[in-house]
């Protein structure tokens, strides 16, 4: 016979033998608790018998019950009236919460069942919350099981009655039509509960909350492990071959096993590459929620700290736009991964960024085309020497980009259907969960989700079941029906001092029979040393960021790596110094230190004037005029207050400075409002005509 909570809901066994009914209890649990994952069943035992600690206490190393699990807002394996009643009012809450949550046809959303095992003196049992959730429970998934005594809540659905060691009786009394089932039972011993306890709390399960607490904050030194933060250690890796399998793969901070933490990876590679089994997940793009104070922007800055340490300037580069503005990305100006940062609010800078985006399409598909490969995995095969880098846009508050750059909606099309393929993969990055975020959640497959304004914001990144988390840099990543929780590394503390007169410092607890921890004995170093290395760290004023971007731009230039090419150069200045053009052409001017030289360069015509912008070719370089090429003239045209004055004062004070009055003349007709008047007073000047 089958006892289906999920249909009858509360249940209570009884029996003149007590021995027998909580043997059966224990036979029970045991099958639910193997057949059910701690994702999927959550259990709880309320006991205050004097018999409870032995009959229950195997229950403290069961992962469905997260009794060592210090962040759970109540303890679930509870044997004293204080933290019974204190669970109780947290079930009464979860019971309203879920009732709250059921979809428009009275179902309840999914979510995980909890099993709340009560072997009371009968106090708890009577009390009124107990009785409504007895009676209605089962429609939210939360079920009781009422273990021995002669009373329960007649809104109790269900009886077991032991007959003898052997036998039992099964009346469902909720329903009219029921009628009583009798069969065999078996029992299960304590020491044999224990043993399958112990096996199950060995297990990892995927999904399950784990016991391991994640750290309220944490170094990214310590994320990256310091023996990775060296010179020689970058230098080291960045030497070694990178076959596809062992690229794209980031740490973004640290996540909770069993009894451990470990590293928490996104994975951009591809399953299959160029016909070879990269042992990627096809998901290439990501979504980054947070609002203000999740530690959005420092976590973009650990993401890209760690993928750089991994993988040098040839094979990996980055581009940053922020739609918000503000300094988040100018740590990393001098990262020789970077490709350009556009963070100014200016819609023309915004523009230019988004022009370089596409820019960079065109030149990837045409070097694919002459090459006649399909993607960027089948070019680096044959140009292995020479590999195209991968290259990983972060858009800040993209959201607001869509709604003032139309532009934009188009470059995210092309990147999203053809992003793996060209080596192009987009960080996502917004404040909330906008109607822009809902229609690109199909299209990335990896969700990020830190701290956000309201649950049904963390539903829809990662699905239902999991709180909004409130620290900073705390958060979950998800990839189809897995759900990672994790603490990102943060980058902008102090280099830590070399502690080496520390020891290491550690504690030893207790378990107690409900699963909390007593301090046993605890090992720390002295205050005065304590004090000593809180002083000398103090006394570092460099960020952690600071040194990891020095080593990697000393490892940069020490390998002869060539840095990431630039897609993206800021526009030229409003304002360019003359003298300075002329200083950077290499062309020396005749007129120094207040006489005119004899001989030097005869190349009196050729004339550095300013700068000209390609922003396609991503260059920048002087404007220099040849008067002896072609035919020798210039035509300067442009309408009102364009500038064509200036041009053509830039243009004689240059070739004032580089030819004596001997060697060039000026004969100016002036038809405008006098600007050229000025130049009387040069001495290369023969007339100016009105």
């Amino acid at each position: 016979a089958l006892l289906e909570f999920s249909r009858i809901g509360s249940i209570a066994l009884t029996g003149k033998v007590s021995v027998s009914v909580h043997g059966l209890a224990r036979r029970l649990i045991v099958d639910l608790i193997v057949h059910h994952s701690p994702k999927d069943l959550h259990l709880a035992v309320l006991a205050n018998s004097n018999e409870a600690v032995n009959r229950w206490e195997w229950l403290k190393w069961v992962p469905h019950l997260d009794a060592f699990d210090g962040t759970t807002k109540v303890q679930r394996l509870a044997f004293d009236p204080p933290k019974i009643h204190k669970f109780v009012e947290w079930l009464h809450a979860e019971y309203q919460n879920r009732r709250g949550r059921l979809d428009g046809y009275g179902k309840a959303i999914e979510q995980p069942a909890i099993l709340v095992i009560l072997d009371d003196t009968g106090d708890v049992r009577q009390n009124p919350d107990i009785a409504l959730i007895a009676d209605l429970g089962t429609t939210v998934g939360i079920y009781l099981l009422f273990v021995g005594g002669r009373t329960w809540p007649h809104e109790c659905r269900a009886r077991v009655e032991l007959l003898d060691d052997k036998h039992f009786r099964l009346l469902e009394t909720w329903s009219r039509d029921s009628r009583p089932v009798e069969g065999g039972f078996e029992t299960l011993a304590i020491e044999d509960c224990q043993r399958v306890a112990r096996t199950l709390a060995g297990l990892q399960i995927g999904g399950a909350q784990s016991s391991a607490p994640l750290p309220a904050s944490i170094r990214i030194s310590e994320v990256l492990g310091t023996e990775n933060l060296t010179l020689e250690a970058v230098k080291s890796k960045w030497q070694l071959d990178f076959p596809a399998k062992e690229q794209l793969q980031f740490p973004i901070g640290v996540r909770s096993r069993r009894d451990h933490l470990d590293l928490a990876l996104l994975n951009l590679l591809p399953e299959k590459a160029d016909g070879h089994d990269v042992g990627g997940y096809d998901a290439y793009h990501t979504i980054l929620i947070g609002t203000t104070g999740s530690g959005k922007s420092e976590f973009m800055k650990s993401f890209v700290m760690g993928a750089a340490l991994r993988y040098p300037p040839s094979l990996l580069n980055f581009f940053f736009l922020d739609f918000k503005g503000g300094a988040a990305f100018s740590v990393f100006e001098n990262l020789p991964h970077v490709s350009g940062i556009v963070t100014n609010l200016s819609p023309e800078l915004v523009e230019r960024g988004l022009n370089s985006i596409r820019n960079e399409i065109e030149r990837r598909q045409e070097e694919f085309a002459r090459a006649r490969v399909r993607d960027i995995w089948a070019y680096n095969t044959r140009r292995d020497s020479q590999p195209m880098p991968h290259m990983i846009l972060f858009l800040d508050e993209f959201a607001r980009g869509l709604a003032d750059f139309p532009r934009l909606r188009e470059t995210l099309d092309i990147l999203v259907r053809q992003g793996r393929s060209l080596g192009m993969y987009l960080v996502l990055a917004n404040q909330d969960v906008s109607s822009e975020v809902d229609k690109l959640l199909n299209n990335v497959g990896w969700r990020i989700a830190l701290k956000v304004a309201k649950p049904e914001e963390m539903t829809a990144m990662v699905g239902r079941g999991h709180t909004i988390v409130t620290r900073a840099g705390q958060g979950y990543l998800k990839r189809g029906d897995e759900v990672v929780e994790f603490q990102a590394g943060y980058a902008g503390l102090p280099v830590r001092a070399d502690n080496t007169a520390l020891e290491e410092e550690f504690t030893i607890y207790q378990v107690d029979a409900d699963g909390s921890f007593h301090k046993f004995f605890t090992k720390s170093n002295s205050p005065s040393l304590v004090a000593a290395a809180e002083n000398k760290e103090r006394q570092l004023s460099q960020k952690e960021e600071e040194v990891i971007v020095d080593i990697l731009r000393q490892a940069t230039e020490e390998l002869q790596i060539k840095p990431a090419a630039k897609i993206y150069l800021e526009p030229l200045p409003k304002v360019i110094n003359l003298e300075q053009v002329l200083e950077d052409s290499g062309i020396q001017p005749n007129f120094q230190k207040n006489h005119w030289c004899e001989g030097g360069s005869r190349n009196r015509l050729i004339v550095p004037i300013g700068e000209v912008d390609m922003p396609r070719e991503c260059r920048q370089e002087q404007l220099i005029l040849d008067f002896e090429d072609q035919d020798g003239h210039l035509w300067i045209v442009g309408s009102s207050g364009s500038g064509k004055e200036m041009v053509l004062s830039s243009l004689l004070l240059t070739l004032a400075q580089i030819n004596s009055p001997a060697e060039l003349q000026f004969y100016m007709l002036e038809l405008g409002a006098g600007d050229l008047k000025q130049f009387e007073s040069l001495p290369h000047t023969g007339a100016v005509i009105r």
